[in-house]
């Protein structure tokens, strides 16, 4: 089994020693499938969102044996930007900073795909929102693909009310990224949340 990674972000024994599947042992797609969701994580919760990973197993030349090579393209290194809301069966007293105060990560933080997931599990556990797809849009933050890749992670960034960035409102501002810096493209997250409706209500 080995790791072939076009940039070596992470060191390759470190990769190796998350996964299930180890030299000797016998071939499980099951396994592969787990170990291709580590590798995946580990990558999504550094920015690496749209990682290109893939399992190849090969045959040896020695029968019996077969090689497992993980191709890993990573691509850009993405970082927050806005932070939409979008709240189904919306009431005139639910503020969308009770959405955006469950959430654990914020404008400018390298996207986690962990900490995305720790989110909804947040906004899950309130017992404000659906999570049953037959009553509604279950919990869900999507990362909106990057519409323009000279956006600067450092630039001002905002935490917005709806999915039309015009209406975003600004939240808090980083200071303006320096020429010298490295500039880093940023995605912009969507908090897509269905309302559970009281007892009584139609």
């Amino acid at each position: 089994m080995c790791i072939r990674d076009s940039n070596q972000q992470f060191e390759t024994n470190r990769l190796l020693a998350k996964m299930e599947t180890q030299e000797g042992d016998f071939v499980s797609l099951s396994r592969m499938q787990r170990d291709l969701s580590v590798l995946r994580d580990e990558y999504g919760s550094r920015g690496f969102i749209f990682a290109d990973i893939e399992a190849k197993p090969r045959f040896d030349e020695q029968p019996g044996q077969l090689d497992i090579v993980y191709d890993i393209t990573e691509g850009q290194q993405y970082r927050v930007g806005r932070i939409f809301v979008n709240i189904d069966g919306q009431q005139s007293h639910t503020r969308r900073n009770v959405v955006l105060n469950r959430l654990s990560i914020q404008p400018g933080d390298l996207v986690d795909v962990r900490e995305i997931r720790k989110s909804e599990r947040r906004l899950g556990q309130s017992q404000l929102f659906e999570i049953n797809p037959t009553q509604g849009t279950p919990t869900k933050i999507v990362v909106k693909p990057p519409e323009d890749e000279t956006q600067v992670a450092g630039a001002p960034v905002t935490r917005g009310q709806s999915p039309d960035p015009s209406a975003a409102r600004p939240q808090r501002a980083a200071t303006p990224t320096a020429p010298h810096q490295v500039r880093r493209p940023v995605v912009d997250l969507e908090a897509r949340v269905t309302l559970k409706q009281r007892e009584g209500s139609p």
